[in-house]
C-alpha cells in the first residue's frame, strides 16, 4: 500500500491536471474581461448539495475575494425549473442579468450543462457567453460553449474550486470544506485525488467559521467532533439537500454564504423542521409504495401516487429496491406531467432499460443504478404496462441475491482498539474505499434490545465463548431482529469496527451489516 495512499495530500497544480490548460486560461480570460466590461456573471448551480457548495465557491471567489458586484448565483427550484440546466432555468438567468446591467451576461455552470447543448447553444446565440463546468457523464455530442471545464474524477464543487484557484491565482484552500463536503454528500469514490481532497477538507469543517455549518452542527449534535465522511453524508448532506426536495435549495447556499449569526440559526433551523419533515415524508410514503408492491407479479416495480412530493420519490425508490432487491420505479403523479426517479440493483441497467420506452416518455437520464425521467400523465398506465411487460423477460432479477463481502474473518479478541487505530491509516472510507467489513462466528449475543424512538434499532453485546472477550454492538435499521434472536444465543455476524467515545473513555463498538443464527 502507498505512502501517498495512506497520507493523502493535496497538491492543487496536480489535480488542475484533469481540466485541459487551454479551456482553464479561456475561462480565466472570459472572467477578466467580463469584470474589466461590468458585464453581469451568473453561476447557475443545482439543488444538491455538490451544486449549492459549487455555486458557493464561485461566488464567494468573485463577490468577497476579487470583489465583484455584478456576480448574481441562481439555484433552479425543483418543480420550477426542472433539473440543471433548462430553458426555465435560463430565462430566470437573463431576468437576474437584466437586473444588474444592460451588458449581455456571463453565464457560468457548475455541477450541470454537459447535457444540455441545445439550450446553452440557444443562450450564446442570443449574445450570451458561457462557462461550462461540470463532473457528469459527457454525451456523445458536447455543448458549444466559450470555455470548457470537465472531468469526472472530481465532484462538480471539485473543478469549481480549481477554476476558483486560478482566478484567485492561490491554492484556495479555505474552499476546501465545501469541496469535501459534496465529494462525500453526491457519492463521488474517495479514491485518487479526492482522497486528499476529503481528508484536508474534514480538518477544516470540524474547525469552520462558517457561522451557518456552526448552527447546523449544534442542531445535528455533532459540534466539537472530529468529522468523518459518516457526518458529512449521513448528518449533514442530508439536511442541506432537505430544502432542494421540499422548498428552495437557495435557502442551503444562503447558509453556507452567509456571515450573520442570526440569519444563520433561523436558517439552520429552517433546514432542520425541513429535514424532520422530509424524514417523516419518505417514512410514509416508503410504507405506502411496500404495500403497493406485488412481487408475485411484477420484476420491476412501478409504484405511483398523487400524493408524493418530487424531491423523495428517489428515497422511496432507493428504500423499497433495497427491501426486496428488484429494480423499483417511484412515480410523483400529477394532472399533467408526472415524475419519476428509479433505483437498481448490480448488474441490471436502469437507464438502458427506460430507453426501450423513450416514445412515451418526455425525458430520462442518470446512470446504470439511479435515473430519473418525466412523461405526460396521460401515458401512465401505458407505460406501467410496458414497463411490466418487458420486465418479464427480465428473468435473471428473480435470481439475484444481495451479496455483502466480507474482507476477513476475525477472533472477537483481536476486535480491539489496536485495530480501529490501524483501520484509521486507510481513512477516509466511503465509496470507493468502504470500511473492511469483518465476520466473526459462534458469538454469544447478549443483552439484546432495541433503541431509538420508534425501535428500529438493534443493540446488543457480542461475547467469546472461549475467553469471555465481549464488546458493544449496534445494528441500524435492524430492530426487528430482537424478537428472533435468545439471549445467550450462538450467531454469526458481519460488523464494521468504530471507535465509540461517548462515555469520552475510547471504546470499540461493532456496526453490525448482517446476522444469523
Amino acid at each position: 500500500m502507498s505512502e501517498e495512499f495512506l497520507n493523502p495530500q493535496v497538491n492543487q497544480q496536480l489535480v488542475s491536471q484533469l481540466l485541459s490548460e487551454a479551456e482553464l486560461v479561456k475561462a480565466e480570460g472570459l472572467v477578466n474581461q467580463a469584470i474589466r466590461q461590468n458585464r453581469p456573471i451568473v453561476i447557475h448551480g443545482d439543488y444538491d448539495v455538490d451544486g449549492i457548495c459549487a455555486t458557493a465557491i464561485l461566488w464567494e471567489t468573485l463577490y468577497r475575494r476579487l470583489n465583484y458586484p455584478l456576480v448574481r448565483p441562481l439555484i433552479p427550484h425543483r418543480e420550477k425549473h426542472g433539473y440543471g440546466i433548462s430553458t426555465a432555468s435560463l430565462q430566470e438567468v437573463k431576468k437576474v442579468s437584466r437586473s444588474l446591467s444592460v451588458q449581455p451576461p456571463l453565464l457560468i455552470t457548475v455541477d450541470c450543462g454537459i447535457s444540455s447543448a441545445k439550450e446553452l447553444e440557444k443562450f450564446r446565440h442570443d449574445g450570451g457567453q458561457v462557462i461550462l463546468t461540470d463532473h457528469h457523464l459527457p454525451p456523445a455530442r458536447l455543448p458549444s460553449v466559450d470555455a470548457l471545464l470537465h472531468t469526472t474524477e472530481l465532484s462538480g464543487a471539485g473543478v469549481a474550486w480549481l477554476l476558483s484557484a486560478r482566478l484567485l491565482n492561490s491554492s484556495a484552500e479555505e474552499f476546501l470544506e465545501l469541496v469535501s463536503l459534496a465529494t462525500v454528500a453526491d457519492c463521488v469514490p474517495l479514491t485518487g485525488y479526492n482522497r486528499g481532497l476529503v481528508a484536508e477538507g474534514l480538518k477544516i469543517l470540524s474547525q469552520t467559521a462558517r457561522p451557518g455549518l456552526q448552527e447546523l452542527y449544534q442542531l445535528a449534535k455533532i459540534d466539537g467532533k472530529e468529522f468523518t465522511p459518516y457526518h458529512l453524508g449521513w448528518l449533514i448532506g442530508p439536511r442541506l439537500n432537505a430544502s432542494g426536495r421540499l422548498g428552495h435549495a437557495l435557502d442551503s447556499l444562503r447558509l453556507l454564504a452567509t456571515h450573520n449569526r442570526d440569519l444563520a440559526r433561523q436558517l439552520a433551523q429552517h433546514l432542520e423542521e425541513l429535514n424532520s419533515r422530509r424524514q417523516d415524508l419518505t417514512m410514509q410514503a416508503t410504507s405506502q409504495a411496500e404495500k403497493m408492491v406485488d412481487t408475485e407479479m411484477q420484476n420491476i416495480l412501478v409504484l405511483t401516487h398523487s400524493d408524493w412530493p418530487e424531491g423523495i420519490i428517489g428515497l422511496i425508490a432507493a428504500k423499497v429496491t433495497e427491501k426486496f432487491f428488484l429494480p423499483s420505479l417511484a412515480i410523483s403523479q400529477k394532472e399533467e406531467v408526472s415524475k419519476g426517479s428509479a433505483r437498481s440493483i448490480k448488474g441490471f441497467n436502469i437507464v438502458d432499460f427506460l430507453h426501450q420506452a423513450d416514445d412515451l416518455l418526455i425525458g430520462c437520464g442518470g446512470h446504470a443504478m439511479a435515473a430519473g425521467f418525466s412523461l405526460r400523465t396521460k401515458h401512465l398506465d401505458e407505460f406501467r404496462q410496458r414497463v411490466q411487460e418487458l420486465g418479464q423477460k427480465e428473468t435473471s432479477l428473480r435470481e439475484s441475491k444481495p451479496v455483502l463481502k466480507i474482507d476477513l474473518e476475525l477472533e472477537l479478541p483481536q476486535a480491539g482498539l489496536e485495530l480501529v487505530d490501524l483501520l484509521k491509516k486507510l481513512e477516509p472510507h466511503g465509496i470507493g474505499n468502504p470500511s473492511p467489513v469483518f465476520a466473526s462466528r459462534q458469538v454469544r449475543a447478549f443483552n439484546i434490545r432495541t433503541v431509538g424512538s420508534d425501535g428500529r434499532h438493534l443493540k446488543l453485546n457480542l461475547q467469546d465463548p472461549e475467553t469471555g472477550t465481549a464488546i458493544s454492538a449496534i445494528g441500524f435499521s435492524l430492530g426487528h431482529l430482537n424478537q428472533e434472536i435468545n439471549e445467550g444465543e450462538s450467531v454469526d455476524v458481519a460488523y464494521q469496527l468504530e471507535e465509540n467515545d461517548y462515555f469520552e473513555l475510547p471504546s470499540v463498538e461493532a456496526k453490525i451489516k448482517d446476522i444469523r443464527k
